[in-house]
């Protein structure tokens, strides 16, 4: 008998759902070799709720099952549903993503290659388990018949917290995002690492490029192109901010150039940042000012946000303690190491006002 057909004979005496099997638990998942979709953290994935499927790259029912899985997957978002769609036979990443990728309606699905569950073992593919948001399974059985299971366990999740004033603040003085109005069915992984802004996406951005003149989908060349445009606008934004603050405000200049390059070195988009630091850098004396402003502004930041640069007392407050220490360490280190600058004079009359002089 040929594997499709013992596959397919296992799958008519497997097929039911498997309610007495012990739970298994989400965080004993390798999920082996990323292939393609969204590529998802664990933290991505954390007080959702999650399908694993096992599928085979020649197994006829795990095809056709395949369409229905990623309609599933867009239909409820990856705020809510997570599916990670698990080749469990052998075959190699390429044959496994081009396989998938001609059936598969969307990208919203994570393709891996050799997944393994500790403690599971399945008999018949296609299969799929389903976990709740706490990471325990409730739900075994055929991937065609789990949508009742899914609708259950959404339905199921806890409202969202809301955010205290503290972490609301916080999220308000993040970074605008950089790729807006989107909402990626594609490049999910690629928009988040992008409006992080807390890493190079150099290498991300020459994927997209690639995918923009290459895909064989028309709408993920598409959605390639709406992204990569959205990173070349900001990037000339950033630039001309930088441009226009030289001549009268080179800290700021400086700080905006900076983070351009930080996040696109390596691509052609922060050479001309590139040269504006080179050339701030080069002129020593002034280039000490640019640094001793910018050090000033950190810790200004800092005072602000314990409420120090209104009131004095704020220091004496058990809670600001760690701040406290803080400033006190950044205006002495500002003030011995630029103190003929403006900032360092500056900090010299804080360092008064506040009452934390050494």
């Amino acid at each position: 008998m040929t594997k499709l057909k013992t596959a397919l004979a296992l799958l008519l005496a497997l097929c039911v759902c498997v309610g007495t099997q012990a739970a298994h638990d989400l965080n004993n998942f390798d999920p082996g070799s990323y292939v393609t979709g969204p590529k998802l953290s664990g933290k991505d994935i954390k007080g959702k709720v999650v399908v694993i499927e096992y599928w085979g790259i020649t197994c006829g029912p795990c095809l056709s099952a395949i369409p229905h899985t990623t309609e599933l997957a867009k239909k409820y978002g990856h705020d809510k549903l997570v599916i990670i769609a698990n080749q469990s036979w052998s075959a190699s990443d390429k044959n496994t993503a081009e396989t998938w990728n001609k059936r598969a309606k969307n990208n919203m699905v994570m393709v891996v290659n050799g997944g393994k569950l500790k403690g599971f073992k399945t008999t018949s593919v296609p299969r799929a388990l389903i976990f709740d948001h706490t990471g325990k399974s409730i739900w075994e059985g055929h991937p065609g018949s789990m949508d009742k299971a899914i609708a259950d366990a959404v339905a199921n999740l806890p409202e969202p917290k809301e955010a205290p004033a503290e972490e609301e603040a916080s999220q308000e003085a993040g970074p605008e995002p950089i790729v807006q109005g989107l909402e990626p069915e594609y490049f999910l992984g690629e928009v988040r690492l992008i409006n992080a802004q807390n890493r190079n996406i150099a290498s991300t951005v020459a994927k997209l490029r690639r995918a923009a003149d290459r895909s064989s989908r028309q709408e993920q060349m598409d959605e390639a192109k709406v992204i990569v445009a959205a990173v070349e606008a900001w990037a000339q934004t950033q630039q001309a901010k930088a441009d226009a603050a030289l001549a009268g405000d080179p800290a700021t200049a400086y700080t905006t150039a900076e983070q351009l390059v930080e996040l696109l070195e390596g691509d052609g988009l922060a050479k001309e940042a590139a040269d504006l630091i080179a050339t701030i850098e080069k002129d020593k004396e002034g280039f000490k000012n640019v640094r001793a402003t910018i050090a000033l502004r950190s810790i200004l930041a800092e005072a602000r946000s314990i409420g120090l640069d209104k009131d004095p007392s704020a220091a004496d407050d058990k809670k600001n303690a760690r701040s406290v220490r803080l400033i006190t360490r950044d205006l002495d280190r500002l003030i011995k190491a630029y103190p003929e600058t403006d900032a360092g004079q500056q900090a010299k009359a804080l360092q008064s006002e506040w009452g934390l002089g050494e």
